[in-house]
């Protein structure tokens, strides 16, 4: 049981929003496609920091990303700020950006931030 004037517990440092599909693309993406959420840290090259694998019949979706989902240990959001959230829709569901994959890009996302609007509204040529 938590006291009065007890410091709470410090969150875990994490981006969150939502991730859907731009609604003129819905039709061009089957629901067993594989959606990709990412974060990735500019200063770092392409290699994500974090990534979510969701399938885009759940879309529209909440996500969280966290320490949980980093690519590799010693490499965690926590270390990044600010940030670049991606999303990727994939028919192959490979991780590798194919001609026909739908994305979406929200730049300059600091740590910390809840209400991330991604969406996937354009389309790789």
């Amino acid at each position: 049981m938590a006291q009065l004037g007890a410091t709470p517990p410090a969150a875990a440092p994490r981006i969150a929003g939502t991730v859907s599909i731009a609604p003129g693309l819905r039709e061009k993406v089957g629901a067993g496609a594989t959606v990709f959420v990412l974060a990735r840290a500019p200063s770092e090259g392409r290699m994500p920091v974090a990534v979510l694998r969701l399938t885009a019949k759940d879309l529209p979706a909440r996500f969280v990303l966290d320490h949980s989902l980093a690519m590799t240990p010693g490499r965690t959001l926590s270390r990044f700020s600010p940030l670049t959230v991606e999303v990727r829709v994939s028919a192959s569901g490979q991780a590798m950006p194919q001609s026909g994959d739908l994305f979406g890009i929200v730049l300059t996302v600091p740590i910390g931030q809840e209400n991330i609007a991604l969406f996937a509204d354009q389309q790789v040529n």
